[in-house]
């Protein structure tokens, strides 16, 4: 089997010791890593909070400053830049003290870094062979979510059975058993990207099973599943005929998109009432005023921002606007660069902004098949357009994408098989 030369290259895994015996091979990692996945979507079906992200964040930081001496060069450089705005925020919290909570300033550092920290640890804590057995190990999960998924949503057009919470286009969103469209997506994404890279489907059956999962994700009649289905479908047969996304495609992407778009934009960034609009004004004005290293962490945009309500909000009379008061600030959150500008000032969102270009970088410059890249390309842009009007990134619906983004990244010759492989004898691995 060729090295992988995907996206999230997994270099060969040192962290933990292989037990072989004659009957089976156990990954402990991959298991662990099952168990976490599913313990993520239980919170989502429960729409409760939980610590569950910070704690894999933590374990996540421990497992990258351990993998600095096999790290890439490139990886160290992305590492560096998160690193640097981390400090950049920090310091301004220490130079401004807006926000004088520790805790909150260090909860909302470690949730801003979130995203990164699932990418690249599991990048590095899963090898080529622990990844591909995560995929094995949820395939009939991911087979059966989407089999009783597209059979709900079928019925859901004509009778409804407490699956849809909205209507759009005159037909119902569907959320399956979740409370909000939000999360069935995200889980969504995540199983199709399972169904994609498991080697335990022949060609045949993988196609069925990517054809009910794409009406699945359809059925939920939002921008993040119409964006994605979209893009998904049209880059694998892209991807078939060419190596690289070209410049033109680009720009069909984005005209699209605009017009896909256009009530969000009159509706969220062009009406200067609207909260997401006032967070893009008042970013520039905090980053001026705070210049050139912002207001700090837990003080303007984020979760925490909103959770201890940031004295700038008083400032720029936010609490008198409908949705922003201190009693329900329901549409505190719904941001994302405006608060890496207002947070990290001009040269912190520069060096934020940089690391998801380079992310997108190592996606441009993956050799996967033409569906697997494909997947890539539509989860990670789907989600960066997402993010204009909501912080998806650090949400714990969007890590459990990103985690798709993270594990399901394996060389060619596993995502392309054609035949179902022979049942290999069961190893024991610890």
């Amino acid at each position: 089997m060729e090295e992988n030369t995907n996206v999230l290259q997994t270099p060969r895994n040192t962290l933990g010791k292989t037990i072989k015996s004659k009957t089976m091979t156990i990954y402990p990692k991959s298991i662990a890593i099952v168990l976490v996945i599913f313990v993520q979507i239980y919170y989502q079906y429960l729409q409760g909070g939980s610590y569950i992200d910070e704690g894999m964040s933590i374990a996540g930081i421990i497992v990258l400053l351990l993998s600095i001496p096999k790290m890439s060069r490139g990886d160290k450089i992305t590492m560096g830049l998160i690193v640097f705005y981390t400090a950049v925020g920090l310091f301004s919290n220490i130079l401004f003290n807006i926000n004088d909570s520790v805790f909150s300033v260090l909860l909302d550092a470690l949730t801003q870094a979130k995203p990164m920290i699932t990418i690249f640890s599991l990048k590095y804590f899963l090898s080529r062979k622990e990844k591909q057995a995560v995929a094995d190990m949820m395939l009939p999960f991911a087979k059966l979510y989407f089999l009783v998924a597209s059979v709900c949503a079928i019925i859901s057009l004509f009778k409804n059975i407490g699956m849809s919470n909205s209507e759009r286009y005159g037909l119902p969103a569907f959320n399956f058993f979740f409370r909000l469209n939000l999360h069935y997506t995200s889980i969504s994404f995540l199983f199709i990207g399972v169904i994609i890279a498991s080697q335990n489907l022949t060609e045949k059956k993988r196609r069925f099973y990517i054809i009910i999962a794409i009406f699945s994700i359809l059925a939920a009649l939002k921008s993040p599943a119409l964006l994605f289905s979209f893009m998904f479908v049209f880059l694998t047969f892209y991807f078939k005929k060419y190596e690289r996304i070209s410049l033109k495609i680009l720009i069909f992407f984005f005209i699209a998109f605009l017009l896909m778009g256009t009530y969000q934009i009159q509706t969220y960034i062009l009406d200067v009432n609207a909260p997401r609009r006032l967070f893009i004004d008042y970013s520039i004005k905090t980053a001026n005023t705070y210049f050139p290293f912002g207001s700090g962490f837990g003080t303007f945009g984020s979760a925490e921002a909103a959770k201890h309500y940031s004295p700038l909000y008083y400032q720029y009379g936010f609490d008198n606007h409908w949705g922003m008061d201190p009693l329900w600030p329901k549409f505190m959150s719904d941001t994302y660069w405006p608060m890496a500008i207002g947070q990290f000032g001009y040269i912190g969102a520069i060096a934020f902004v940089a690391v998801y270009v380079r992310i997108f970088m190592m996606i441009v410059t993956s050799k996967s098949n033409s569906t697997l890249k494909a997947y890539h390309y539509a989860l990670f842009l789907q989600m960066m357009i997402q993010s204009i009007g909501t912080s998806i990134f650090p949400n714990s619906a969007g890590l459990i994408s990103l985690m798709g983004l993270a594990i399901f990244s394996f060389p060619e010759d596993i995502a392309k098989a054609t035949k179902k492989k022979k049942r290999a004898k069961i190893k024991i691995t610890m």
